[in-house]
C-alpha cells in the first residue's frame, strides 16, 4: 500500500555560503522576496553547484528532523537522488526559509508499545 504524503518544514531562516537562487538560475537583488525552487537531481550533480546544494539540504534536513522529533533525517543531500519525490526549496540568495518534500510513501504506525509497526492504508 503506498500513500501520497509530504512534509512541509519552515524553520526560522538558514544562511548559507552559497547563492541558492543562482543555482536556479535566479539573479536575486538584496529585498528580493524569498521563492520557491523545485530541486532535480541535476541540481546535485552539476559541477559547481551540486556539492553546495547537497550541504544546503543536509542542513534543512537536520532542522526538519529536530523539529519532528525523528531519530533521524528522512531528507538529506548527501547522496541524494529524488527519484519519485518532489522537493521544493523556499529561499532568496544565501537564505533558506524552509522545503516542502511530496512523493508516494509506504505508511506505518505502532500498534502499541510491543505490538512492533502495522502498514495502514489511510
Amino acid at each position: 500500500t503506498t500513500t501520497y504524503s509530504y512534509h512541509f518544514s519552515v524553520a526560522i531562516s538558514m544562511d548559507f555560503d552559497l547563492d541558492i537562487s543562482r543555482v536556479f538560475g535566479v539573479a536575486m537583488q538584496d529585498g528580493d522576496p524569498p521563492q520557491v525552487f523545485r530541486l532535480t537531481d541535476d541540481n546535485f550533480r552539476h559541477p559547481r553547484w551540486g556539492q553546495g546544494m547537497r550541504g544546503v539540504m543536509d542542513k534543512l534536513g537536520e532542522r526538519s528532523r529536530r523539529a519532528q522529533g525523528l531519530a533521524k533525517a528522512v531528507t538529506y543531500g548527501s547522496g541524494m537522488v529524488l527519484g519519485e519525490s518532489r522537493v521544493y526549496v523556499m529561499a532568496s540568495k544565501f537564505r533558506a526559509f524552509g522545503l516542502l518534500k511530496m512523493g508516494l510513501k509506504r505508511l506505518y504506525v505502532a500498534r502499541g508499545s510491543e505490538g512492533g509497526l502495522v502498514e495502514i492504508n489511510p
